[in-house]
């Protein structure tokens, strides 16, 4: 049974300036160009490319919610392998966020 529960409250950001220097901010404009190309090319969803940035944002959440491994762990786990908690938790976050997508899909109209 569930006795106790941390919780924090993140810092507020949105009244902040973000400060991005130019060769970052031309990288990322890069990138939002190329997914733009890619999204349009009119061929079928990649699902490497969906795993790819499902995973992505699973390990960035888990960074937010202070879950962190090393790429090696994350490998392991992603293999089935021995992982520590925090890589086995990333990849079934992972996965999970997968298997929603994957079904979202199969039942749009």
């Amino acid at each position: 049974m569930l006795r106790h529960v941390d919780v924090w409250i993140p810092p507020l950001i949105a009244s902040l300036d973000a400060e991005i220097d130019p060769a970052s901010l031309s990288r990322v404009e890069e990138a939002v160009v190329e997914i733009s190309r890619t999204d349009a090319g009119g061929h079928p969803p990649s699902s490497a490319l969906a795993r790819f940035l499902l995973r992505g944002e699973s390990v960035a959440s888990s960074k937010i919610e202070r879950i962190s491994a090393s790429t090696e762990d994350y490998a392991r786990a992603l293999g089935g392998s021995r992982a520590n908690a925090s890589a086995s938790s990333m990849v079934a976050a992972s996965a999970a966020l997968h298997r929603l997508v994957d079904g979202a899909m199969r039942t749009a109209p």
